[in-house]
């Protein structure tokens, strides 16, 4: 059954994969990236709010926590992915200073600049398709992952067919699927799958972290582009190319 979703929906929800003592190790490794992390760094994303105070919202080395790291190889993980009907590996090679095998990602309230809230999109939106999927992102939430928290949003089916380019905040934007998701719970969808990473709407939070894990066919060989100009905000500093064998 979950196979069959999957496939026709295009996404997945597991409740309570992980529980509250493992969440709270994941949330320690979390605080450690977000202490080393620094604009400019190349391995980690900024962006401004409405005062202009700069904030993190994704660290891109997380592997280099051991604790985080693993989760790739987690059983439970292995069994979320293998209900792909694609044999699917962790996108980047296993590597304690790997750029993207790890992912971890901090909603923050009323940002104005960079890429803390992504509209209705397809992670291969901008070219790639035909040598990066089907690839898949896996996420798992470590807070809360409701509106008030900037939820993540899926639009069923949508990874089999073409749709437009559209704000997730428009008032004829397409509403989806929101997931009730809490701390411990995984969700998996494919990198083609319309999806979009809404701003929290609470002023008081607590926001959403969670931690972020791509796969791509096993045939495939990943190169990794850095940008020479990064920016500050470190948002277009890097892209994953995925090319099968």
């Amino acid at each position: 059954m979950a196979r069959h979703f999957l496939r026709t929906a295009g996404y997945l929800w597991v409740r309570g994969a992980f529980d509250a003592d493992e969440v709270a190790g994941m949330l320690a490794n979390t605080a450690v990236l977000a202490d080393e992390a620094r604009p400019g760094d190349m391995t980690s994303w900024w962006g401004r709010d409405s005062g202009g105070a700069e904030g993190l919202t994704r660290v891109l080395r997380a592997a280099s926590r051991p604790g985080l790291r693993a989760l790739a190889d987690d059983p439970r993980i292995r069994r979320i992915v293998e209900t792909s009907d694609e044999d699917l590996a962790p996108k980047v090679p296993d590597d304690p200073e790997a750029v993207d095998r790890v992912t971890v990602l901090w909603k923050r309230p009323n940002m104005t600049e960079g890429l803390a809230d992504l509209p209705w999109h397809r992670d291969c939106g901008m070219g790639g398709h035909a040598i990066n999927c089907p690839s898949a992102v896996l996420t798992i939430c470590l807070t809360d992952g409701s509106p008030e928290a900037g939820q993540l949003r899926f639009l069923p089916g949508s990874h089999r067919g073409a749709f437009p380019f559209v704000d997730g905040t428009d008032v004829e934007a397409p509403g989806g699927i929101g997931l009730p998701i809490e701390a411990g719970d995984v969700t998996m969808h494919y990198s083609d799958l319309m999806h979009a990473s809404l701003p929290p709407t609470s002023s008081d939070g607590p926001y959403r972290i969670s931690v972020l894990i791509g796969f791509s066919p096993s045939d495939a060989g990943c190169l990794l582009y850095t940008s020479p100009s990064p920016t500050r905000l470190g948002m277009i500093s890097y892209a994953v190319f995925c090319l099968k064998k």
